[in-house]
């Protein structure tokens, strides 16, 4: 991921200090292992922010700096990966971690009606619990896996162009130079 784009979206770790609710964390801030956009701690605030929003519990928020800041990850970009987990696509891929479990587990896939209520909890969860939590897991550690990856592939690139880009300035235009070699 380009440095720049990072830098320009994330928030100063001294802007951050100052806010009254940040006050719990300043040992944290004090650390720019956190806030610094390096590619190993960038890459693995990915990860981690993506395993994280297929748990099915709603404390992603909390969860996802306490995670980072254990695995001295980037905070602002794990959280920032979070968003991969939004109300348009809880539906979508929780039930796609379900179907996943159940297919695992060699289960059928039963319909159900989700309703953020206790009866709902008390009555349903107990048959979708098994399969949707080994399919969360397995999602999660497939959407980590893959955007690790990715991410690392897509920063390996940008960094080789920037060095060619560079290697052809100190050459001269970049343009004509290897004509000019040869006569």
């Amino acid at each position: 991921m380009p440095r720049r784009i990072l830098k320009r979206i994330l928030p100063d770790r001294h802007a951050l200090s100052k806010r009254w609710f940040m006050r719990p964390f300043k040992v944290a801030l004090r650390d720019p292992v956190y806030w610094t956009v390096h590619r190993r701690g960038v890459l693995r605030a990915v990860a981690i922010g993506l395993f994280i929003s297929f748990i099915p519990v709603p404390i992603h928020l909390l969860l996802a700096p306490i995670v980072a800041f254990w695995l001295r990850a980037n905070v602002p970009v794990t959280v920032i990966a979070l968003l991969a987990s939004n109300p348009l696509t809880y539906v979508p891929m929780f039930y796609g971690a379900y179907w996943v479990g159940s297919q695992i587990l060699g289960a059928p896939a039963e319909p159900f009606q989700f309703a953020p209520t206790w009866d709902w909890v008390q009555t349903q969860l107990g048959h979708v619990w098994k399969p949707l939590l080994l399919g969360c897991l397995i999602c999660g550690t497939l959407a980590a896996t893959l955007g690790y990856w990715t991410l690392a592939l897509i920063w390996r690139v940008r960094a080789m162009n920037r060095y060619q880009q560079r290697r052809g300035k100190l050459r001269g235009d970049g343009r004509g130079s290897d004509e000019d070699a040869a006569l």
